[in-house]
């Protein structure tokens, strides 16, 4: 019988075949709302320009995926200076109507849920004007992926999508149907995502908070918000 010899190998020697070290961690796949938002030349602007984001870089704000039925304030802060952009005042929140005010108190938007309705639906008002239907935002079954039709500054009517993976750990927003080109303007991010945006590091100040929203410069912050808000509504009546 022939037998095939093999090379022998000594402590500390490499072989043909061997590249020695520790095997290079296989990079995690990215998920396809895994997006990066990119600047909006000409900006969209629906609630006011106070709340578009400036243009240099995008802002982080950190959010809760539930708010509060106990009378605790729902706050949404910027994740890298705690500075506060949107509260939610907890003693006048109701299950079917939430008003959202900006950091100086003044309101923002105000979103109502029909009471029994059949379909997932969020109807949002003008904070200054509560009779101005700004947009609603609907859903598919399974909440999976939402629709809103809002008129930006200047009457230019536009479409917002935004689509959520089943555990809600990738959801991501376009201007416009993203099979179509349409322009990523937000998405979710973990803590390990934003580090690098971060000059100072992160500064959550001990908040907890369930995710992270990056949204471009250029972009609407309180019409994202209220986009996102009423996901998560609307994900409540799943469970």
């Amino acid at each position: 019988m022939d037998f095939v010899k093999k090379p022998f190998k000594k402590m500390g020697q490499m072989v043909s075949g061997d590249h020695g070290g520790e095997e290079k961690p296989k990079e995690k796949p990215k998920h396809k709302y895994d997006v990066q938002p990119q600047p909006l030349k000409g900006g969209l602007c629906v609630f006011g320009k106070e709340y578009v984001v400036p243009e240099g870089k995008p802002l982080f704000l950190a959010m809760k995926n539930k708010i509060s039925w106990t009378g605790d304030d729902y706050i949404i802060k910027d994740a890298a200076t705690q500075e506060v952009w949107f509260k939610i005042d907890g003693k006048l929140s109701f299950c079917e109507k939430k008003t959202m005010f900006d950091r100086n108190g003044a309101p923002v938007f105000i979103m109502k849920e029909k009471v029994m309705q059949l379909d997932d639906v969020q109807t949002v008002y003008s904070g200054k004007d509560p009779t101005r239907l700004m947009f609603e935002v609907k859903s598919n079954i399974g909440n999976s992926k939402q629709r809103a039709k809002v008129t930006a500054e200047g009457g230019r009517e536009v479409e917002i999508v935004s689509k959520c993976s089943l555990t809600d750990s990738h959801c991501a927003m376009w201007l416009g149907e993203p099979k179509e080109g349409g322009h990523p303007i937000a998405c979710f991010k973990c803590k390990g995502d934003i580090m690098n945006f971060c000059p100072n590091g992160l500064n959550d100040g001990g908040y907890v908070c369930d995710y992270y929203v990056e949204i471009a410069p250029g972009v609407d912050a309180a019409m994202v918000v209220a986009i996102v808000m009423a996901q998560c509504q609307m994900n409540e009546s799943y469970w």
